[in-house]
């Protein structure tokens, strides 16, 4: 287990800085990450070159030695240059807000395409952030280097001809598989049963509804994203025809668009229904933020005029 700083901007987020605190802590215990202390910091406008400012960095700096942390988790997204610049000054690996999302993907898919989607989501992500010194897949649990450069090529080309490669040859077998998964979509519709798909925001218990409508074992797990391979099952309500219904990968706020697009054919199938099932985790304090995240990831992926129901969970 990796032994962290979590670094808090507490102006950042739309959301109080306590509740930013505690779903960090949360993506962190997803990510398997031990939080040794937070450091909160206020900054309205971010450095465009440390995003925390170089008082702040220094700060950070001696709260890792002094703790032992082997890693700062951010609670904001950074650019690449703010990354190297942290990671010069306090000699600690830093893990951005979508890295250890990423990571936490990577720990939760068990599907092939789960695991294909995954690794294209991180590849987009770090292709702009290569530094030339290597790279790492995961930053959580470090990652091998890509070898095999061509005639003139420096380590930094090699891996970025290297990734947009392997990015188009991911980009296929997705492909290849949805175009499978279209054929047995096309059979569920053969059987003439209206389909719900299930969304809502990561944690709002959208597989245990499932498990109670199918009378199927879905894994129901308190940790963020425990599902994110696609689950069809045959439902029912009492007085009702049977349906169809599917789980799918729990959103979260702030996600970055070419994270979502990775994942958008599995979504994009789901959501070819008839009618949406909106989870909602009416005991959170951020319930209206929820709310908002899930209509905007939606209209992202092109969902709109669909019919919803939306179910409040937790009471």
């Amino acid at each position: 287990m990796n032994n962290a700083v979590l670094a808090i901007c507490d102006l950042a987020a739309d959301l109080d800085s306590d509740y930013n605190s505690l779903e960090m802590r949360l993506l962190c215990e997803s990510a398997g990450v031990a939080v040794l202390e937070e450091f909160h910091f206020k900054r309205r406008n971010p450095d465009p070159e440390s995003y925390m400012g170089s008082g702040n960095a220094e700060s950070v700096k001696w709260l890792c030695a002094e703790l032992g942390a082997d890693v700062i988790i951010f609670s904001e997204d950074l650019s690449p240059n703010q990354i190297r610049y942290l990671e010069n000054v306090t000699d600690t690996r830093l893990v951005d807000r979508t890295q250890l999302i990423l990571d936490i993907f990577a720990m939760r898919a068990h599907s092939n395409e789960g695991k294909l989607q995954v690794e294209l989501a991180q590849l987009q992500y770090l292709l702009p952030r290569l530094t030339g010194k290597g790279i790492e897949m995961s930053r959580i649990s470090g990652g091998a280097g890509v070898a095999a450069r061509g005639p003139g090529e420096t380590k930094l080309e090699t891996d970025r001809r290297r990734i947009r490669q392997r990015i188009a040859a991911l980009k296929k077998r997705i492909s290849d598989i949805s175009d499978r998964r279209a054929v047995s979509s096309e059979q569920r519709k053969g059987l003439h049963m209206p389909s719900a798909c299930l969304v809502g925001y990561t944690s709002a218990g959208k597989s245990t509804l499932i498990n109670m409508l199918s009378g199927s074992t879905v894994l129901t797990d308190e940790m963020l994203f425990s599902t994110l391979d696609n689950t069809c099952r045959r439902a029912s309500v009492p007085g009702g025809p049977d349906f169809l219904i599917t789980d799918t990968v729990g959103f979260i706020s702030r996600l970055p668009y070419s994270v979502i697009a990775a994942f958008r054919a599995t979504v994009s199938e789901a959501l070819d229904c008839d009618f949406l099932i909106h989870v909602v985790d009416a005991s959170d304090r951020a319930v209206s933020h929820h709310l908002g995240s899930v209509r905007n990831i939606l209209s992202d992926l092109g969902v709109s005029g669909k019919p919803v129901i939306t179910v409040f969970n937790k009471w």
